[in-house]
Protein backbone atom coordinates (compact mmCIF):
# COMPACT_ATOMS: atom_id res chain seq x y z
CA UNK A 1 0.00 0.00 0.00
CA UNK A 2 1.18 3.40 -0.40
CA UNK A 3 1.57 6.09 1.74
CA UNK A 4 -1.46 7.95 0.59
CA UNK A 5 -3.31 4.89 1.35
CA UNK A 6 -1.87 4.54 5.23
CA UNK A 7 -2.65 8.36 5.86
CA UNK A 8 -6.40 7.40 4.25
CA UNK A 9 -6.74 4.21 6.73
CA UNK A 10 -5.13 6.27 9.86
CA UNK A 11 -7.83 9.34 8.99
CA UNK A 12 -10.73 6.99 8.56
CA UNK A 13 -11.91 7.03 12.29
CA UNK A 14 -12.43 3.15 12.10
CA UNK A 15 -8.83 3.04 14.14
CA UNK A 16 -8.44 3.77 17.77
CA UNK A 17 -5.84 6.49 18.78
CA UNK A 18 -2.74 3.43 19.52
CA UNK A 19 -3.54 2.10 15.91
CA UNK A 20 -3.49 5.52 14.39
CA UNK A 21 -0.12 6.46 16.39
CA UNK A 22 1.19 2.50 14.85
CA UNK A 23 0.34 3.51 11.33
CA UNK A 24 2.10 6.85 11.49
CA UNK A 25 4.87 5.66 13.49
CA UNK A 26 5.77 2.43 12.43
CA UNK A 27 4.50 1.74 9.08
CA UNK A 28 4.29 5.51 7.49
CA UNK A 29 7.51 6.97 9.28
CA UNK A 30 9.32 3.91 9.23
CA UNK A 31 10.21 3.75 12.74
CA UNK A 32 11.41 0.58 14.35
CA UNK A 33 9.28 -0.89 17.06
CA UNK A 34 11.03 -0.44 19.83
CA UNK A 35 11.19 3.62 18.58
CA UNK A 36 7.39 3.54 18.16
CA UNK A 37 6.17 2.22 20.86
CA UNK A 38 8.67 4.30 23.60
CA UNK A 39 7.19 7.48 21.54
CA UNK A 40 3.64 6.19 21.88
CA UNK A 41 4.16 4.65 25.45
CA UNK A 42 3.38 0.97 24.81
CA UNK A 43 5.19 -2.08 24.78
CA UNK A 44 6.91 -3.27 21.77
CA UNK A 45 4.33 -6.45 21.99
CA UNK A 46 1.93 -4.16 21.52
CA UNK A 47 2.12 -3.14 18.34
CA UNK A 48 3.21 -6.60 17.27
CA UNK A 49 -0.17 -7.65 18.40
CA UNK A 50 -2.29 -4.81 16.79
CA UNK A 51 -0.22 -5.42 13.43
CA UNK A 52 -2.93 -7.99 11.99
CA UNK A 53 -6.37 -6.04 13.28
CA UNK A 54 -4.16 -2.89 11.29
CA UNK A 55 -3.36 -4.40 8.06
CA UNK A 56 -6.74 -5.79 7.60
CA UNK A 57 -8.48 -3.32 8.40
CA UNK A 58 -6.39 -1.34 5.80
CA UNK A 59 -7.03 -3.99 3.24
CA UNK A 60 -11.06 -3.97 3.62
CA UNK A 61 -10.89 0.23 3.29
CA UNK A 62 -8.30 -0.11 0.34
CA UNK A 63 -10.29 -2.79 -1.71
CA UNK A 64 -7.40 -5.33 -1.09
CA UNK A 65 -7.72 -8.99 -0.53
CA UNK A 66 -7.30 -10.43 2.56
CA UNK A 67 -4.09 -12.32 2.93
CA UNK A 68 -6.53 -15.19 4.85
CA UNK A 69 -8.38 -15.25 1.64
CA UNK A 70 -5.82 -15.17 -1.39
CA UNK A 71 -4.55 -18.76 -2.27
Amino acid sequence: MTRRDWEHVADEGICDLIDRQIIRLYIVGRLPQMDAAAEIGVDRKTISRRLPHIYNTARRLTGQPDKEKTP
